[in-house]
């Protein structure tokens, strides 16, 4: 097998659970929703995520214990499998800059976007660790994947059967959410201005992640058929075709460089290269796009995938 191959494999692992950038966007989405329902509801116990994350943050409707979105990831955080929980980062220690810890408060909510809470979940690399006999800080790298690995899907929303079925589940609370505000009419005009505002957000973020979802899965699948054709018409090392995605919300969640597999015109060109039929090399990738998708990781990505795109559908237009 070759090493492509085998790194396309790693990959959709690592995609399937929302590592990296992607989960730092998830994380994101899920506090926009975090956060939409605290605008909507002044009763805590009408809300649904990270109901057991216990912060020092006032809510929106004036409700107790709510968290910051420091403490919101911290809470959601959870060991990489086979691995000690003391790979957990200590939130006493986590070295983050001045202008997020400004903008976690309720006063510079306003300011928070998806854009802006992934790129400060990617940023949060160190931690200043004191010595416990002399108190000198010592500035070390996160251990494992910092805040933006694995996650406790059960904390976020206990009743989610796994990563996939919580996003799931998040979109339907975003959108319950949207509904109890729309109708609430004891709002004034500027609160209402503020909560539609959070429904914008929260849509923004469910398109961002999903964007990002669809932009690794593009690039591993064209790498994927790419090698597949090459391995079966040895010698050949041209690239297949790559199209722009059609991309999910504005620009709130807008993402560069989305590619995906043109396949009609990958086969006219390489039936060209190798003179073989068209229908021969579109059986071909069609065959390589079914192995694809079963590698390790594979189903779950797709799963996750499609209940991204549920997600945005369902904050954004109320449907699946």
């Amino acid at each position: 097998m070759k090493l492509t191959m085998v790194l396309a494999w790693a990959n959709l692992l690592a995609v399937a659970m929302a590592f990296a950038i992607r989960g730092a966007a998830e994380r994101a989405y899920f506090y926009s929703v975090y956060i939409m329902e605290e605008a909507a509801f002044e009763d805590t116990a009408q809300m649904t995520i990270a109901t057991g994350c216990m912060g020092k943050r006032t809510g929106l409707r004036g409700q107790l214990n709510r968290c910051l979105f420091s403490e919101f990831v911290d809470f959601l955080w959870a060991p990489e499998k086979g691995k000690s929980p003391s790979t957990k980062p200590n939130p006493a220690w986590v070295v983050w800059g001045n202008a997020q810890r400004k903008d976690f408060s309720n006063e510079n909510l306003s300011k928070i976007t998806a854009e802006k809470m992934k790129s400060w979940l990617q940023m949060v690399n160190y931690q200043d660790v004191p010595d416990p006999t002399t108190g000198k800080i010592t500035r070390e790298k996160l251990p494992g994947a910092g805040y933006t690995g694995y996650m406790d899907t059960k904390k976020m929303i206990p009743t989610a059967v796994d990563y996939p079925d919580g996003i799931r589940k998040a979109g339907i609370s975003a959108w319950r959410a949207k509904e109890a505000y729309r109708q609430d009419t004891t709002l004034s005009a500027a609160d209402r201005q503020k909560w539609n505002m959070w429904g914008d957000r929260c849509s923004d973020a469910a398109a961002l992640a999903t964007n990002l979802r669809l932009q690794d899965n593009g690039k591993n699948e064209c790498n994927f058929i790419k090698e597949r054709l090459s391995s079966l018409f040895k010698g050949r090392t041209e690239d297949v075709v790559r199209v722009d995605a059609s991309l999910f919300g504005g620009n709130g969640g807008k993402v560069s460089g989305v590619k995906v597999l043109e396949k009609d015109r990958t086969a006219a060109e390489w039936a060209t290269l190798t003179g073989t039929s068209v229908e021969d090399i579109k059986t071909m990738i069609d065959k390589g796009l079914d192995d694809f998708g079963k590698q390790p990781g594979g189903p779950e990505h797709a799963k996750a995938l499609e209940e991204c795109k549920g997600a945005y559908r369902m904050t954004f237009e109320g449907r699946c």
